[in-house]
């Protein structure tokens, strides 16, 4: 079981779901896997299958320290990113949505980018879409500047 490096981690990971399917468990286990260690990872399950999905996302990361998971019956996207943030202890929030992959040093990446521009308050990244068998489809690059 990995412990904060601090009492409060450096980044808090924001992930909202209305379903427990493989791809969400995809989903948990890139952001566990992650280099960079010291974050809390922020479950919001909402909607009316919303306790069944926390116990079953539970099951999934056992005894992880770093997963909090929090249920509404909201079924909003809006209302449930607000709740997350509600319950967020670091300075820097990370968002992901639950059929999202993320690489290995994606927050180790990123925090060390808004470390070394504490100018910066938004930070994106290009994606790749990828096909049920994770052959990228195609790569999308976002605007890099203001």
């Amino acid at each position: 079981m990995l412990k904060f490096i601090s009492p409060i981690p450096a980044v808090s990971w924001l992930l909202c779901t209305n379903v427990a399917d493989e791809q969400l468990q995809l989903a948990l286990q890139s952001c566990l896997d992650q280099t960079f260690a010291d974050f809390e990872l922020l479950v919001v399950a909402n909607g009316p299958s919303a306790q069944e999905v926390a116990a079953t996302v539970q099951e999934w990361v056992g005894n992880e320290s770093r997963v909090r998971i929090f249920t509404t019956e909201v079924r909003h996207l809006i209302f449930s990113l607000s709740l997350g943030l509600h319950h967020a202890r670091a300075d820097l929030i990370a968002r992901m949505d639950s059929d999202d992959l993320s690489r290995r040093y994606r927050l180790e990446r990123q925090v060390a980018f808004m470390q070394q521009h504490p100018e910066v308050v938004v930070l994106g990244s290009a994606y790749e879409v990828i096909d049920a068998d994770g052959a990228v489809q195609k790569v999308v690059k976002l605007p890099a500047n203001n």
